[in-house]
């Protein structure tokens, strides 16, 4: 309620004038209100007056009423009183609405005169609900959810089209909308954001009165990308140097290709692909797609990929592959010596007998094999098979043939599958005779018969006390050492070498020198104080290495094999490979020997060491691992690996 009041002042008995106006309805529908009004002539005494005065009223400055009226009498007397509709704003308020009145008086009260009466004022009307103020029942919201959006409109005829956006996205939600909405949070709108995992939206709220647009409010929310909503990946393998579609340990590689793609406009940042036999790595890489090292393991190969998206989402996949075990083929065991035709050792047989053992890989029966027993006069290139197995992977062949006493032979197992070969060799000389002339008159032999001219053959071991003095002979210059003793030079070999060679004793009368012949493998060291001949060293070669067998028992061999790994398990402050393994020995032990393995790096120095598994046997040095300061996801190291120990 407002009012104003005239009062002339001359006294508390003199007439006054009030306007009071009160608001007493609105229309929501209509955005209006009703005012109330009264026009009051205020008598505390009789006034004595019987002229017609004049009045006006105006409300919102508008008038509501006018006309003329007596002052005579006592007591309050309404002058005009009614209803005024006053409109609103568009959104309900309505604020210092003036009214105002006029009215005639022109009396004399109490030998004063009270002049004309009149007044104004404002007021503020009550602010009519319009345009409704949406709110929600979760502002944080997971996409693919739902959320009631509540409009709690001002009047039941009102209705509501609801808006969303988000990011460039935008789009309706509802039409018609009355008190609430529930609506699920589409998962396309993950799409504006494929670097976060939320994003703020807004929802729009127009209300309408039939087709007219009260107002719009607005109200905001956060759309989360949710848990399950990461990238996806899967690996597909392709083989590289297979054997009859198998995967064979130490041969075959494998390529792995990511079939990788991120989730409602995510990329893919990063990705990890490891592969694995049980806890060792056999590579590793960070590309895609890549192929691994030889795979040195067999059985279950296991490949690991992990990816990870712009908004640090994760996926991973697994997928394994079968390896076929496989080592090179390999000479078990051979001997050959002279015998008699059922086979009995005899050093003056005309025979020889030869006894071998091989051991192929089956790689699931579907390997080559050939395994052979052949011997060939000594200085013939051309080799005679006496017995040819393909038929089994691990045969043991023996054969007698015969062998004329008088001559010299090789003897040799000889074995082959799909990836390579093996074979040993073992001298065979003449039948045994203690002193030999050869029949030139020139040659002379020890410990069998005489093959060559103008040489002095030794076929016994041999223990050489006394030499006037020991000279270096260069075997294609002429030497004059007539009435000395000497012991001529090696021609061929260098001292720690394997190879061929012959030694030449000088005569004491005559300037032309002897020739000493060692003839076959042997192994020289430093300062020629020690031979091995093929009667006391025997050498095997495969596509593991080298084997020197020596007549006592000793046996050395010598490997070098590259192996493609990474190395990226971090063990203190070093990073490590994780269990290598590398093929066999070129020959078996009959005890686990001694070893000592070097290594080197592509990319730099590679420290070694034994890995507790498997453990070392006769046949393999076992589980090796190799070391680095640094990490390197895929690494060529050359092994080399030293073993003494004995072979009988």
């Amino acid at each position: 309620m407002a009012n104003v009041i005239w009062n002339p002042g001359i006294n508390a008995y003199n007439p006054t004038v009030e306007l009071i106006v009160t608001q007493k309805s609105q229309s929501i529908d209509g955005n209006y209100s009703v005012l109330e009004w009264s026009l009051i002539l205020h008598r505390p005494s009789n006034v004595s007056s019987s002229a017609s005065k004049s009045y006006n009223v105006k409300i919102n400055n508008v008038t509501v009423a006018s006309g003329t009226t007596t002052l005579g009498g006592s007591g309050d007397k309404t002058i005009a009183s009614g209803t005024s509709t006053v409109y609103h704003n568009a959104d309900g308020t309505k604020i210092e609405v003036p009214f105002s009145f006029y009215m005639d008086i022109g009396i004399t009260w109490s030998g004063s005169s009270t002049g004309n009466a009149n007044g104004s004022g404002i007021m503020n009307l009550t602010t009519i609900p319009r345009a409704t103020t949406p709110t929600l029942s979760d502002g944080n919201i997971e996409m693919g959810s739902a959320v009631t959006i509540n409009t709690p409109r001002a009047s039941s005829s009102f209705t509501h089209i609801l808006k969303y956006t988000f990011g460039s996205a935008s789009g309706t939600i509802a039409n018609g909308v009355g008190t609430s909405h529930a609506w699920t949070i589409p998962l396309s709108l993950a799409n504006q954001i494929p670097n976060a995992a939320s994003g703020v939206g807004t929802i729009t709220c127009e209300t309408y009165n039939g087709t007219t647009l009260i107002g719009t409010k607005t109200v905001q929310f956060t759309a989360t990308v949710p848990d399950s909503m990461v990238p996806s990946v899967s690996i597909s393998t392709s083989g590289v140097d297979l054997y009859q579609s198998q995967y064979v340990q130490g041969k075959s590689k494998v390529k792995v290709t990511l079939n990788e793609s991120g989730s409602y406009g995510s990329t893919i940042k990063s990705r990890t692909t490891t592969i694995k036999s049980g806890n060792n790595t056999i590579s590793a890489s960070t590309t895609s797609p890549f192929t691994s090292g030889v795979l040195n393991f067999s059985g279950t190969i296991t490949i690991i990929t992990t990816i990870t998206d712009s908004r640090g989402r994760t996926a991973s996949a697994t997928k394994t592959i079968s390896v076929v075990a496989y080592s090179s083929a390999r000479v078990v065991s051979f001997s050959a010596y002279r015998a008699n035709a059922d086979g009995s050792p005899n050093p003056q047989g005309a025979y020889i007998k030869m006894t071998g053992t091989s051991l192929i890989s089956t790689i699931n029966n579907t390997n080559l094999k050939t395994t052979i027993l052949r011997y060939r006069e000594k200085g013939s290139t051309t080799w005679t098979n006496v017995t040819v197995n393909t038929t089994l992977y691990n045969p043991t062949l023996t054969a007698i043939v015969a062998a004329d006493e008088n001559k010299s032979f090789e003897a040799q197992i000889y074995l082959s599958d799909y990836f390579g070969n093996a074979q040993s060799l073992v001298n065979i000389g003449t039948a045994f005779v203690l002193m030999d002339l050869h029949y030139s008159g020139t040659g002379i032999a020890i410990g069998k018969v005489a093959e060559y001219e103008n040489a002095f053959e030794v076929y016994l071991r041999s223990n050489i006390l006394k030499f006037s003095s020991i000279h270096s002979h260069d075997w294609n210059t002429a030497s004059s050492m007539q009435g000395k003793s000497y012991l001529g030079g090696w021609h061929g070999p260098l001292a720690g070498e394997f190879t061929k060679g012959y030694m030449s004793i000088g005569a004491t009368t005559s300037e032309q020198s002897i020739d000493f012949m060692i003839d076959g493998d042997m192994f020289v060291q430093e300062g020629v104080n020690k031979v091995w001949n093929n009667t006391n060293c025997q050498v095997l070669s495969n596509a593991n290495g080298v084997a020197y067998k020596f007549e006592n028992g000793l046996m050395i061999t010598v490997q070098r094999h590259n192996v493609y790994t990474g190395i990226a398990n971090q063990w203190g402050a070093l990073y490590a490979s994780g269990q290598i393994l590398v093929p066999d020995y070129p020959a078996a032990f009959i005890e686990v020997p001694t070893t000592t393995i070097t290594a080197y790096g592509q990319g730099g120095t590679v420290i070694t060491g034994k890995n507790h598994s498997p453990a070392p046997t006769i046949y393999n040095v076992g589980g090796v691992e190799a070391f680095r300061g640094t990490s390197f996801s895929a690494l060529n190291i050359l092994f080399s690996i030293i073993a003494i120990g004995r072979w009988k």
